[in-house]
């Protein structure tokens, strides 16, 4: 699936996926996005759907790289000082899709692509999760990872 450029702005952080940490960290920015009205401080927000951003991989799903938290905005001209923003570049990605109450269902998905990581060619660019409205139907949830690839 073909994938063109797009921005978000939001929080960041980095950690590796080693001893617990990354689930500690995104787990933090997630009540970070909510505790501080992260959306309300977004200029020129786009959009209420939340993207999770994997990026500036330093290796393998077992290094260290860059979690962004946010939404979606027309450019990076305007980023309040407290914020991050992050452009995902245009290419080629394999959707995976999440179902079930979240975050479990994910963190599922994450292993499954894991283990698939050489047959899928991963490009470890950029990878990223959606959070629209079916995100939080309870049992019935639903959230899409998309995983760059080498075309």
């Amino acid at each position: 699936m073909q994938i063109e450029t797009f921005h978000i702005v939001g929080i960041q952080v980095k950690t590796k996926n080693a001893d617990n940490r990354a689930a500690q960290d995104i787990g933090g920015l997630w009540g970070r996005l909510y505790q501080e009205g992260i959306a309300q401080q977004i200029p020129n927000r786009l959009s209420d759907t939340i993207y999770a951003v994997y990026s500036d991989y330093e290796s393998d799903h077992n290094g260290y790289y860059t979690m962004t938290l946010g939404y979606t905005v027309a450019d990076l001209n305007t980023i309040p000082n407290t914020l991050s923003g992050k452009t995902i570049e245009p290419g080629t990605y394999t959707p995976f899709l999440a179902k079930g109450t979240m975050p479990m269902p994910i963190i599922e998905a994450w292993q499954k692509i894991w283990s698939m990581d050489k047959d899928l060619n991963r490009s470890y660019a950029t990878d990223y999760e959606v959070y629209d409205e079916k995100a939080s139907q309870g049992d019935q949830s639903e959230a899409t990872i998309f995983i760059g690839v080498n075309a």
